[in-house]
């Protein structure tokens, strides 16, 4: 029996709201949060293998490191825009403010959430540089081995993407030049050069990470900005 004009409707209304919804949240996360790139000099360029230790570096598996690199547009940072009021009473200082956005970025809802659903296991984050008052903390991650590996092979068969070996996050802060404060994070993807294929992750999955990037900005900034509320009300 083919289905009923009414069902027809509710699919599609079951459907295409979600659809609609998605749509007008990227849209907005697209428009409010705009790409940049980092400067040249930035180490989110330089491959996880260039970040490792001395110790590291003599380890049995940094022997077996392949040759990575991260592409020129392989790196970006999205920013919001805040109060300097937002980090406490004069004077302001950039070390306590990058503690402070660390601090709000990780307790935000999307991030317990991403704990949560991997059952409260760490996140697979390593701190390569942190925080001070001259630098924005650093963090690197390595993909599953076993997963970059089967899309080689994919690759080597035609398949036109691979998986990255891995990557960079860094959380940004600068003052802008009219005195707010700019919190950001960044990302950065390796590949492996392999037959200099050229080949990386397809651009809706591109697509996919910068959009989440994005949420997570905003989620981290509104957490950022609640928390504010609550030590002012609790110190009145």
């Amino acid at each position: 029996m083919p289905p009923s004009p009414l069902l027809k409707k509710v699919a599609a209304a079951a459907l295409g709201i979600p659809t609609v919804l998605g749509g007008s949240v990227c849209a907005y996360l697209y428009n409010k949060y705009p790409p940049h790139i980092p400067p040249a000099e930035s180490r989110l360029y330089e491959p996880n293998a260039a970040l490792r230790s001395s110790q590291d570096r003599i380890d049995e598996n940094a022997k077996r490191e392949r040759e990575t690199y991260c592409w020129r547009d392989g790196a970006v940072t999205f920013y919001a825009k805040v109060p300097k009021s937002v980090f406490g009473p004069e004077p302001f200082e950039l070390g306590e403010a990058r503690r402070r956005w660390e601090e709000a970025f990780f307790s935000a809802p999307v991030m317990r959430a991403e704990r949560k659903m991997l059952g409260g296991r760490p996140l697979g984050l390593e701190v390569v540089r942190p925080s001070s008052a001259s630098d924005d903390l650093m963090l690197k991650w390595d993909m599953d081995r076993d997963a970059v590996g089967f899309f080689e092979k994919a690759a080597g068969y035609g398949y036109p993407w691979r998986l990255p070996e891995g990557g960079r996050h860094d959380l940004a802060v600068r003052v802008a030049e009219d005195g707010d404060v700019l919190v950001g994070f960044s990302a950065a993807h390796d590949y492996a050069v392999l037959h200099n294929d050229g080949k990386r992750l397809p651009p809706p999955g591109e697509w996919m990470h910068r959009t989440f990037a994005r949420l997570l900005v905003e989620d981290g900034t509104r957490h950022l900005c609640r928390t504010k509320a609550l030590r002012v009300d609790t110190s009145k």
